[in-house]
Formats: structure tokens, C-alpha cells, sequence
């Protein structure tokens, strides 16, 4: 159980990770790409969930969605953090460059 709920979870932090990368793409602000990350993720889940109810031996757990609703928090989370501190880096790296030509002339 454990070992398939952790697949879950994991499965949706990939799919939210990957989804705020594609929506930081087209210049959306990191907290809008966030919530859409989680927002697209979860309703995937929910229609996962929903197919469930016509595979016999399967049926629909709210549980499973809060799994794998707290999977894409965490991996929409984790891709907009990355996100933000690769934007202070080129900041800081951009604020050298410019002391650097400013010393030389």
C-alpha cells in the first residue's frame, strides 16, 4: 500500500513539476503557474479516479486524490522554487558583469 501510494504522489509531483516549467514557458507569474500546475494535475486526478468506477475490481477513493493532489503541490512547488532561484542567480550574475565593465572603463 504504502509502495502505491508513494508511486502516486510521485507520478503527480512529475506531472505538476513538469506542467510549471511549460506554463513559466509562456511568461505566466510564478504564483499563477503554480496554482495552474496544481490545478491541471489535480483535475487529472480526478478523472483518473473517475475511470476507475468502470474498471471492474477498481473504484474511486477521494483519498487517492488527495494523494495525488499533494504530489503536485509538492512537484508545482518544488519547480517554482527552482524556478526563483534561478532568477536571483542571473540577477546576481548580471549585477557583476555590469561592476566588472563599469571597473574596466
Amino acid at each position: 500500500a504504502f509502495i502505491r501510494t508513494a508511486a502516486h504522489f510521485s507520478e503527480y509531483a512529475l506531472l505538476a513539476f513538469l506542467s510549471a516549467f511549460l506554463f513559466d514557458t509562456y511568461k505566466i507569474k510564478r504564483i499563477f503557474s503554480l496554482l495552474f500546475a496544481v490545478a491541471f494535475s489535480s483535475f487529472y486526478a480526478i478523472t483518473d479516479e473517475i475511470h476507475q468506477i468502470f474498471v471492474p475490481g477498481r473504484a474511486a477513493e477521494i483519498s487517492d486524490w488527495l494523494v495525488d493532489t499533494g504530489g503536485a503541490l509538492t512537484g508545482a512547488a518544488l519547480a517554482v522554487l527552482i524556478l526563483v532561484l534561478v532568477k536571483i542567480a542571473k540577477k546576481k550574475k548580471k549585477k557583476a558583469k555590469s561592476k566588472v565593465k563599469r571597473k574596466r572603463k
